[in-house]
């Protein structure tokens, strides 16, 4: 996509969502747009890197509720925080 007032390129995201996830009626819109972004940035091992502060600024809103959302769907089972080499990140 090229953003006409400065040329450059930036990525167009595709979100996809397992048919479980998608129809879990117990999920909020901001979980279940948290859980896309988060699955469009995994690799091939399963592990995603973006930021609290990026979803967030993103998704436009707050990071608190960012963060309230990511715990609410790792209780859920959805997603785990794991630690690797000294760093966070979502799988």
């Amino acid at each position: 996509m090229i953003d006409t007032d400065n040329n450059l390129h930036k990525r167009d995201f595709i979100y996809t969502c397992p048919s479980k996830v998608f129809n879990d009626q117990s999920l909020s819109i901001n979980e279940l747009k948290i859980y896309m972004m988060i699955r469009s940035f995994m690799d091939t091992t399963g592990i995603a890197y973006p930021s609290n502060n990026w979803i967030a600024e993103h998704l436009g809103i707050n990071r608190r509720n960012t963060i309230i959302n990511i715990n609410k769907l790792i209780e859920k089972g959805y997603i785990e925080r794991i630690e690797k080499k000294g760093k966070r990140y979502l799988q």
